[in-house]
């Protein structure tokens, strides 16, 4: 996926008289395919600087892990909930009020310099690792013997 972003133009003085325009414009490259992302980056930076790289969980990914996670917690709030009824001496409890959020911002484009990555070979790319969360709260009453 590509997008344009920003335009910029600045004036570029040589004895205090104007001698040219510096232009600078944003490409946003996406893909799931990190060898030919790499690839492509190579060639572009024959000609172009490289401003940032940054690597973000796919939506589709993010969706399939929250909704498992999702599961797992409620799995777990019900037995919380289960055993505080049981030592508080009930035997039932109803649920009032949960609460569901997930969090795993992706990190940050992570700056370069520009004329470090002017090279003839293409960057060697390595994503890592990214923690998706899902907190659960609520709020249970316990329902009288």
């Amino acid at each position: 996926k590509v997008q344009t972003l920003d335009y910029q133009t600045s004036p570029v003085y040589r004895n205090n008289t104007l001698s040219g325009w510096r232009v600078r414009q944003t490409i946003r490259l996406e893909s799931q395919d990190v060898a030919l992302i790499s690839q492509l980056m190579g060639k572009l930076q024959e000609g172009l600087s490289i401003g940032s790289i940054s690597y973000a969980v796919s939506p589709e990914q993010r969706q399939q892990v929250e909704e498992r996670l999702i599961s797992q917690a409620i799995q777990l709030f019900r037995a919380r909930a289960a055993l505080i009824s049981k030592e508080m001496g009930h035997s039932e409890y109803r649920l009032v009020q949960m609460n569901i959020s997930s969090s795993g911002a992706a990190p940050g484009p992570y700056p370069v310099r520009a004329m470090a990555l002017r090279a003839e070979s293409a960057p060697t790319l390595e994503a890592g690792s990214q923690r998706l969360e899902v907190q659960i709260n609520g709020t249970i009453e316990l329902k009288p013997e």
